[in-house]
């Protein structure tokens, strides 16, 4: 895995949306039952058609709900978007927002959007259109990674960010689609 991308840094934490955890294990335990009771009841050919589908939406959560993350350490962050990678030192930061996602303002270059990382609290109505305020005393995501932003820019050095494609994952992706086209042609 080293080949295509850089290596992890030592100590990273790794923050993630919790729904995508869940609807990632979710679905392969439901995909795995449904499966498993047509290999029980010897419908291979139910099996071998609809495995390569089931095996599609699993890769397409897996890399939209599960795999995206931020990671960061005391000197750098990682963000995992879909199918791309960038790291940057803190240093490169110049603002941070959590609107719908994480944004990371980059002093030179274009801002980062994290599409994996956790949000703060949000209104939510009570059914009878009233807006419920968030509790803006506990600590949100943000508030956190500001605080280790702050500390992490004396630390690290450097301006811009690298990017890199997760290319084993496209070309799976390829080949589970080409395979389940196969299946109906």
């Amino acid at each position: 895995m080293n080949r295509f991308f850089p290596p992890r840094p030592e100590n990273l934490f790794i923050m993630r949306a919790r729904s995508g955890v869940v609807a990632f294990y979710a679905f392969a335990i439901i995909g795995a039952l449904l499966l498993g009771e047509s290999a029980f009841r010897g419908r291979w050919d139910v099996v071998f058609s609809a495995l390569p589908w089931t095996l599609l939406v699993l890769w397409v959560l897996y890399m939209t709900a599960l795999q995206p993350y931020i990671g960061y350490t005391d000197r750098v962050v990682v963000v995992y978007n879909i199918l791309r990678r960038h790291e940057f030192p803190w240093s490169a930061v110049s603002k941070m927002t959590d609107h719908h996602q994480f944004v990371f303002m980059l002093r030179e270059g274009a801002p980062i959007k994290a599409w994996g990382g956790p949000v703060g609290g949000r209104p939510r109505g009570n059914g009878f259109g009233s807006m419920k305020p968030v509790d803006r005393t506990k600590a949100t995501p943000l508030d956190h990674l500001s605080e280790v932003w702050q500390e992490g820019r004396g630390k690290s050095m450097g301006k811009g960010a690298t990017t890199t494609w997760n290319t084993p994952a496209l070309l799976l992706g390829l080949v589970l689609v080409i395979w389940a086209l196969l299946t109906i042609a």
